[in-house]
């Protein structure tokens, strides 16, 4: 993911390329002791020579060379998870099956409030639908607001624009999203009866703080409620609500009822606000653009992720993921391999 810098208004932003070349200590490391080991064995025309030097290529050839976006190790880890997920058993409802274990669960405050709140893993987050009449680019600012908010600080925020082409229309949905850590905000928790209680009550607390926000700001936002949470999600996967739909994950994309997705990540040269903005094409089933800002272990500036799902209709064979992608005329990358908890990632969770 890379490392940007937003405004702090909702105007147009920018990923902009890092400035250090991609690699990570472990590499640096792993080419050293592949010289070192070289020109410790001795002869090269050696059989001990041979093999050190063998080792040594191997080892730079998956760490050093980069293709569409990833190293080879990193291929190699994705293929092993592809792999590993194969044959898992698919649940009564889509959401269920790409969100294992996902509970939802409504909390109602003494205001009246009825939050919903997602819980998956170790985590919890609440969702805002935002008016149809904002455009995705003016919640750049408020995003990155709620991101930086001292009281009851997020994990991450996110804002997922889902787009429906309809003859000449678009039709659009937004998303903002608040994902909760209970383990960075121990007090919180216990200040509001601590347990699973607490921390769904922070997270309805930080969700309409978001709300609050946004209408200050002059932008119309409904929380969601568990059902209608539930009923959201489906619909950003592409599902019919309630009713059962056919998953598969293949290598280069999946396949979600009758029609075909595939999930790009946009690489850091890309314009935030063009991306959210982008119409989807005509011949698409949908497009859905989301905008990840994670709080790092380490410093404040927040890690981005901008992500692309694309989806072609279903028994349309000329028209495919990569079809629509090339329509937008946006550079990505596809996340062979990992379209599964890609998808996750493009759900309005904030994941």
């Amino acid at each position: 993911m890379a490392i940007a810098t937003l405004p702090d208004a909702p105007a147009p932003a920018r990923l902009t390329h890092r400035r250090r070349f991609p690699v990570r200590p472990g590499q640096v490391a792993t080419w050293q002791l592949a010289a070192a080991g070289t020109v410790l064995a001795g002869a090269p025309w050696q059989l001990p020579g041979i093999a050190v030097a063998a080792t040594g290529l191997a080892a730079v050839a998956v760490t050093a060379p980069r293709w569409r976006g990833r190293f080879g190790y990193q291929w190699l880890g994705s293929l092993a998870r592809y792999r590993a997920r194969r044959g898992a058993p698919a649940a009564s409802e889509a959401i269920d099956t790409v969100l294992p274990g996902l509970a939802v669960s409504t909390c109602a405050d003494r205001a009246g409030n009825r939050t919903g709140v997602a819980a998956y893993g170790r985590f919890f987050s609440a969702v805002l639908r935002i008016d149809a009449g904002v455009e995705p680019a003016e919640l750049i600012g408020p995003l990155l607001a709620g991101y930086r908010r001292a009281e009851l600080p997020p994990a991450a925020v996110q804002l997922v624009t889902w787009r429906v082409p309809v003859g000449e229309e678009q039709v659009r949905t937004s998303w903002l999203a608040v994902r909760f850590s209970p383990a960075a905000c121990p007090a919180a928790v216990e200040a509001r009866g601590g347990g699973t209680a607490g921390a769904l009550r922070a997270t309805a607390n930080c969700v309409l703080a978001l709300g609050l926000q946004l209408a200050e700001a002059g932008v119309e936002a409904h929380v969601l409620d568990g059902a209608a949470l539930r009923e959201e999600l489906a619909a950003a996967l592409g599902a019919t609500p309630g009713a059962a739909t056919s998953i598969a994950e293949h290598w280069r994309g999946q396949q979600v009822g009758g029609g075909q997705q595939a999930v790009y990540r946009l690489p850091s040269r890309v314009d935030v606000a063009d991306a959210l903005n982008r119409p989807a094409p005509d011949d698409a089933a949908f497009t859905a653009v989301s905008l990840t800002l994670t709080r790092p272990d380490t410093g404040t500036e927040p890690d981005v992720s901008l992500l692309l799902r694309a989806g072609a209709p279903a028994a349309q064979s000329r028209i495919t993921p990569d079809t629509v992608v090339a329509a937008l005329d946006l550079p990505a990358y596809r996340l062979d391999g990992e379209h599964a908890p890609a998808t996750r990632r493009t759900l309005p969770l904030a994941l």
